[in-house]
């Protein structure tokens, strides 16, 4: 479900198949918040999202470094987040 400028977004790039996000922006439409629905990234993908969630909140914007030894997590992470933001 989503509430008011709330958007949710999907991949199936990543390694252990697909991930969902739902975005939350502000009224100037800039990132507060991305959570992980679903996804099934273990190890240093499961680290990646962590640490990738919080720089695309930061920067406003899904386009953020891939981290080394997680591009599929990375790749799809990016994915969905820029597939619920196209959305707004």
């Amino acid at each position: 479900m989503v509430g008011a400028n709330q958007y949710l977004g999907r991949s199936n790039a990543g390694v252990g198949n697909e991930v969902v996000v739902r975005i939350t922006v502000d009224d100037d439409k800039k990132l507060k918040d991305i959570e992980i629905l679903k996804q099934s990234e273990t190890g240093i993908g499961a680290q990646a999202i962590e640490s990738m969630t919080k720089e695309m909140i930061s920067k406003n914007t899904y386009d953020v470094d891939s981290i080394s030894g997680a591009s599929a997590t990375s790749r799809a992470l990016k994915e969905a987040v820029k597939d619920a933001m196209n959305k707004i």
